[in-house]
């Protein structure tokens, strides 16, 4: 019996929408926050304050491929990629933002009975001033010509006055600095030195495939989607790291409390709008019809969202504030 091969490709988006900020059920998800180590710090109440960063997602990409088994002669497939971009938030709102995050972490560690040295004695010391730093708002380079158009883009504030140290650690956790030279530092000043650094994104975006095949006329149906709701949420390995002295890095690591789960704070704010160009849809309509023959086919969507800058500022504090209450809650705890 002749197999057919029959692609559908869809993507969810919610185009449109008012922008408001408000409560949803994401809201009441429980927040579960991952820690390690922290009891080396416990009843050491005076700390330095390396650094605080926050990285806003400012652009996106998500997919989702529907295929058979890697070891199926049959080589049809369906993909769906979605791309999407913020726009209408100033780089000035995302500063303002990230002082205002600032604040209230600090305020929030003096309430929990602890004293935060002098920044100004952290960076006038000699090691300080052999660590590498960038410049801010920092957004990072491409990496390789192969993601060319394809790469998400992110821009990372620190508060006003205050450096941001060069990344140095594993990938899944981009926020956390070298520890070796913190370690160095804290031995050198006889104090632990925290850092938080927190991630923000804009929306939730999800992929779900789906394979069907009936069996009485052998005919195969292969679907992809990709599902996109704007939804501010601070990201998982957001949070706090300490080193505490040279020991810290080998026989006492490095600790931390950082998010296992996102904090994520529902409802629009902004207009969603499709922004796929003539030319992609050209490339969409091509894939199409080449899949009639080959038994594969990709589409890609892209999406804007033109946002109230107020409204997302709004979101994104009280997403932040609610990450400092339960980084800090983790930390002080020292368990």
């Amino acid at each position: 019996m002749k197999k057919l091969v029959v692609l559908i490709i869809a993507l969810s988006m919610a185009i449109g929408g008012c922008a408001s900020m408000g409560g949803g059920k994401d809201e009441e998800k429980k927040i579960e926050v991952a820690t390690d180590n922290l009891e080396k710090v416990k009843g050491d109440k005076e700390v330095y304050l390396g650094q605080f960063s926050v990285t806003f997602v400012v652009k996106d990409k998500a997919s989702a491929t529907s295929q058979s088994s890697m070891f199926s002669k049959d080589r049809a497939y369906a993909k769906a990629i979605l791309k999407s971009e913020l726009l209408g938030v100033p780089e000035e709102t995302m500063q303002a933002i990230t002082d205002e995050a600032y604040k209230s972490f600090v305020s929030k560690l003096k309430a929990q009975g602890y004293t935060i040295r002098n920044y100004s004695d952290l960076t006038s010391s000699k090691a300080w001033s052999g660590m590498d730093k960038l410049e801010t708002p920092y957004q990072p380079s491409a990496v390789g010509s192969f993601f060319k158009g394809d790469q998400g883009k992110t821009l990372t504030f620190t508060p006003a006055g205050t450096d941001l140290l060069v990344y140095k650690s594993y990938p899944s956790a981009p926020n956390a600095v070298a520890p070796y030279k913190l370690a160095k530092l804290a031995d050198d000043l006889g104090y632990p030195i925290l850092t938080a650094n927190y991630r923000v994104h804009f929306a939730n975006m999800s992929g779900q495939t789906d394979r069907t095949m009936d069996y009485n006329t052998g005919e195969r149906t292969y679907s992809a989607e990709v599902s996109f709701g704007q939804a501010i949420n601070v990201q998982p390995t957001s949070g706090i790291t300490f080193v505490k002295g040279v020991s810290s890095t080998f026989s006492n690591k490095t600790g931390y409390a950082q998010l296992e789960t996102p904090v994520i704070i529902g409802g629009a704010f902004g207009e969603n709008a499709d922004s796929t160009s003539g030319a992609q849809k050209a490339a969409n309509a091509f894939s199409s019809l080449l899949g009639m023959v080959s038994g594969g086919s990709s589409k890609v969507t892209e999406i804007t969202v033109n946002a109230d800058p107020a409204i997302y500022a709004r979101g994104v504090s009280q997403a932040l504030d609610l990450t400092n209450d339960e980084v800090l809650k983790a930390f002080t705890s020292g368990e």
